[in-house]
């Protein structure tokens, strides 16, 4: 008495896909957005300096070149905070003169207040934007270098953070 083992010589699987059709196609781009896509992206955009300071920034950082990224973040930074007030006020000439003394206050000082005054940033986002303000100028004035790791990471992260939302 015997009996026999049958063992399959091919693999066979099922799949099966369902798919919806929608009929409301109120939320897909028409012929028309996809022209004025076109067109948005063809004109000629020129980014400020400061963001392409601060992407340069990025970059640098993504690289682990922390050095020259705390660099080109804080320069950018600076950029900003002249931009920020340019954008957004048209002040007479006797404010403009008053405001003259602001622009003689640290670094340090000027972001703190204009910081402040920004409803999306964490006060610890702000503190660590100085800190980097701290560690450029060690940086360029002696010669230091941050160290590698995450803490600095999120430092630069919290400057480009302020940065931006300036």
């Amino acid at each position: 008495m015997g009996f026999s083992i049958s063992i399959p010589d091919k693999i066979e699987a099922r799949l099966e896909f369902t798919s919806i059709i929608r009929s409301d196609y109120s939320s897909y781009f028409t012929k028309d957005d996809w022209y004025s896509l076109n067109n948005f992206s063809a004109e000629d955009f020129e980014h400020t300096l400061a963001v392409k300071l601060l992407s340069n920034a990025h970059q640098l950082k993504d690289k682990g070149d922390f050095k020259q990224a705390f660099i080109e973040g804080i320069t950018s930074l600076e950029i900003a905070l002249s931009d920020f007030f340019k954008d957004r006020l048209s002040l007479p000439r006797k404010l403009k003169k008053e405001m003259e003394s602001f622009w003689q206050l640290p670094l340090r000082a000027q972001l703190t207040v204009i910081a402040l005054s920004t409803e999306d940033l964490s006060h610890e986002d702000i503190s660590k934007a100085i800190d980097s303000i701290k560690i450029r100028n060690k940086i360029v004035h002696e010669g230091w270098s941050p160290k590698k790791d995450i803490e600095t990471k999120k430092t630069l992260n919290s400057l480009f953070k302020v940065v931006s939302n300036l």
